[in-house]
């Protein structure tokens, strides 16, 4: 069984909201992670999704939106094939 999760989260820039992002992944044994409305700044998307979702797969639509990442979907490539399409 796949376990998928969400959360509208605030303060993704900052190291210990990224720990507890880790912790929720972790805890529930997710599969697949979106990230919403992170409002990341550009300078920080692949520090931040390094450190958060470590060797998982994951994309953004940082391209799409002018005031920021909005939405982060992360994934474990051994569980999930992804396809995304804009």
């Amino acid at each position: 069984m796949m376990n998928i999760g969400c959360w509208n989260v605030r303060g993704s820039n900052l190291r210990p909201k990224q720990e507890e992002i880790k912790n929720v992944i972790r805890s529930n044994k997710l599969s697949l992670f979106a990230i919403l409305e992170s409002q990341l700044r550009f300078n920080k998307l692949q520090t931040t999704c390094n450190n958060v979702f470590g060797n998982w797969m994951w994309i953004s639509n940082q391209d799409m939106s002018p005031k920021g990442t909005r939405i982060i979907i992360g994934w474990d490539p051994d569980e999930v094939v992804v396809i995304v399409g804009f």
